[in-house]
């Protein structure tokens, strides 16, 4: 509908095409908990996607308990924006794996406890119909979800719907 009413006389071009989830993809493996939560996001980060208000709390949890046992894993690209966000605030227990091949990304989120999803905020109502495709491998692998999010976002009317929590 959003496209439609932006150019009324290609209309009858559009056609939607859900995203599907592959049952024969769904992971039905426990993963293990070794004393420490991994939380992992696969995906890209530049412009406004950013992973500061992420690092920022993790930092505050590392400074009250410097023996926090905790691994984040970022794989995918990340612009220099947030290479340096990355760097600038050095926890021990933070990586970032750089681009990975999809078979791997699927493995990290397959040993996460808990999958991070970092939305664009896009702060306009009429393009908060988009949610990062990733959600679908998120679900297939069958873990927490933890999404940072604008309110109205399809990504949020998704995983509330789903009982997976979102931070606005």
């Amino acid at each position: 509908e959003f496209y439609k009413s932006q150019y009324p006389a290609l209309t009858e071009k559009f056609f939607v095409s859900p995203n599907v989830l592959d049952p024969d993809r769904v992971n039905s493996e426990p993963v293990s908990f070794n004393g420490c939560l991994r939380i992992v996001y696969t995906g890209g980060l530049s412009g406004n996607r950013t992973a500061r208000f992420f690092l920022a709390a993790c930092k505050q949890l590392w400074k009250q308990n410097s023996e926090t046992k905790l691994e984040v894993i970022f794989a995918g690209p990340a612009d220099r924006k947030n290479l340096r966000l990355l760097k600038q605030y050095g926890l021990p227990f933070v990586k970032h794996l750089g681009n990975v091949s999809y078979a791997h990304a699927c493995r990290l989120q397959r040993e996460a406890h808990v999958l991070l999803v970092i939305d664009q905020h896009l702060g306009i109502a009429d393009r908060a119909m988009f949610f990062p495709s990733k959600i679908l491998d998120y679900f297939s692998a069958r873990r927490r979800i933890l999404a940072l999010t604008d309110p109205n976002s399809a990504t949020s009317n998704i995983l509330r719907a789903c009982n997976s929590t979102v931070i606005y």
